[in-house]
């Protein structure tokens, strides 16, 4: 290379970015021309390095920001929930999104922080999580007028406060406004990912020696990754042995085992659910135990879910992973909602029906207007391949885990679809058993 040009050329990324311009030299023989007009690539890079980084400050910011804020208003109507029931539900749905808003919230972070958003989505983001921030604020400063600390002789008068507050406009507009950005905010998660497999492919180390331990939730993924299904070991649910010295691992105890037993089935024998529970009524010891749990999990779906809703830290989970049960089920219908719409319209169908017997002839052709036989099938697919769903004794009837089901009509509840697959369902029944009655499943 000649001497009259810099040195800073020779590196390989400007060498890379000025190789058309060297080519321009070798003809013309003008070193100027070449210098200046390099230079003023390097600045370039500069600028747009330094735009990139002050976005993607501003949008770690802003987000820590909102994960604090949005902590601080669902713990606020969880205090007055194990205070009074009464509670209006556009609180107690808030209640139940916001940790799945922050869950959201921390992967997009940990990306930014990577450095893996361009400055263009930084931004888009940045706005999204403004506006949120502005909407969950308002609901904040109503909330702290309507429920200053307060003792037992006040707990009335909150509550009336309270039920008047949700039907303003400005809390109801505030809360939509809040479930579209979080909408648009797991979309943005969720179609990150569409193949995540293919982009962890390139970095997992290739050895004839040791092995390397993948989980997911994602069947069809993880086949990618490993390629065979003689390498796939699909982790099958706790036994209830297992599932008991789990429980007693975590919280140790005199409690009868009858009851611990009785709980451990509610919850499916699912590990983060025991775990969940444990450190619950652990924190709370000696005022909560085991069978003061149980009572208030079995009075109402409310109280179940505000149970299943309460997210617990473990240092042996990824710190942005939710905690929470419902959190993590939501995570999963949110993706299959966005990836396959016919599937999640599918699971809503099935989790109105016995979640130990859902016929294939009930809900085949009713969730979809245009559906053929292979659509079923992919859609089926896809929810055995998140375990959402399993065969069932025969292979026409499917089946639910009851945390599952539950999970599920929480989320469309939150998302206003509750009623409409409740009367698709009592059409259905209608329709099949003419001179019976329809009943919604009850079980949990």
């Amino acid at each position: 290379m000649s001497e009259d040009i810099p040195h800073f050329v020779e590196s390989s990324l400007y060498l890379r970015l000025a190789l058309p311009i060297l080519c321009l030299y070798m003809v013309h023989a003008d070193t100027n021309v070449v210098l200046v007009f390099i230079l003023g690539i390097q600045v370039s890079i500069q600028v747009t390095h330094m735009a990139e980084a002050a976005a993607t400050i501003g949008l770690v910011a802003s987000i820590a920001s909102l994960i604090d804020l949005s902590a601080k208003v669902a713990s606020r109507i969880r205090d007055f929930t194990s205070k009074s029931s009464d509670v209006p539900e556009t609180f107690r749905s808030l209640s139940t999104r916001l940790p799945l808003l922050t869950a959201t919230l921390y992967h997009i972070q940990s990306q930014a922080e990577a450095g893996h958003l361009p400055e263009d989505v930084s931004r888009a983001l940045n706005a999204v999580v403004d506006d949120t921030s502005e909407q969950i604020s308002t609901v904040q400063i109503s909330l702290s007028k309507m429920l200053p600390s307060f003792g037992a002789s006040k707990l009335e008068q909150a509550s009336k406060a309270l039920k008047s507050l949700a039907k303003e406009d400005r809390i109801q507009q505030a809360s939509e406004k809040i479930y579209r950005n979080n909408d648009a905010l797991v979309l943005y998660q969720t179609t990150r990912h569409v193949e995540p497999a293919n982009e962890r492919q390139g970095v997992l180390p290739e050895s004839s020696n040791g092995s390397v331990l993948v989980t997911a939730r994602n069947r069809e993924a993880t086949f990618k990754l490993v390629g065979n299904d003689e390498d796939i070991l699909k982790v099958e649910s706790m036994s209830e042995s297992h599932a008991l010295a789990l429980f007693r691992k975590k919280l140790k105890g005199k409690d009868k085992e009858e009851e611990v037993l009785e709980l451990l089935q509610h919850l499916d024998y699912m590990p983060l659910a025991i775990s969940q529970a444990a450190t619950y009524i652990r924190q709370r010891a000696p005022r909560t135990t085991v069978s003061k749990y149980l009572k208030v999990f079995q009075r109402s779906e409310k109280d179940q879910a505000s149970l299943l809703n309460n997210a617990v830290q473990d240092r042996r989970r990824d710190g942005r992973a939710s905690n929470s049960i419902l959190g993590t089920w939501q995570i999963s219908f949110e993706y299959i909602r966005t990836d396959r719409p016919s599937a999640a319209r599918l699971l809503s169908l099935m989790s109105l029906f016995d979640r130990q017997g859902i016929p294939e002839e009930l809900i085949t052709f009713r969730y979809e207007e245009k559906q053929s036989t292979a659509d079923f099938e992919e859609d089926i697919e896809v929810l055995r391949s998140f375990s959402l769903v399993a065969l069932g004794m025969e292979n026409d009837v499917f089946e639910m885990h009851r945390l599952v089901q539950f999970a599920t009509r929480k989320w469309l509840e939150q998302r206003q679809e509750l009623e409409r697959w409740k009367e698709r369902y009592i059409a259905i029944m209608a329709d099949a058993f003419p001179l019976g009655s329809a009943r919604i499943s009850t079980d949990r």
